[in-house]
């Protein structure tokens, strides 16, 4: 079955920060979904694309707090390192 086509994912400088910062599902989703300075998106992720991540597989690692869902920046930032490929068919 043929992947659909997903635009490269710009990390934005912020994401960079303090690895151990906690982000909340929406901050994830924000960072995830940043938009170039032409105002077009980058890629689109919504907190309900994360929680589908969270439940069958994939996404970046998450903390639970009680039942609050929560993100580690580096975890964010190492997720999206990882989603680098060389070219199409790489690590199918």
């Amino acid at each position: 079955m043929a992947r659909a086509y997903e635009p490269p994912i710009v990390v934005p400088a912020d994401v960079r920060a303090d690895d151990d910062d906690l982000l909340d599902q929406q901050q994830v989703a924000d960072v995830l979904s940043s938009r170039r300075a032409n105002g077009t998106r980058v890629v689109g992720v919504s907190p309900r694309t994360l929680e589908y991540w969270r439940t069958h597989g994939g996404g970046p690692r998450f903390v639970k707090l009680g039942r609050r869902v929560m993100y580690r920046r580096g975890d964010v930032r190492r997720w999206i390192d990882q989603q680098t490929k060389s070219f199409t068919h790489e690590g199918r």
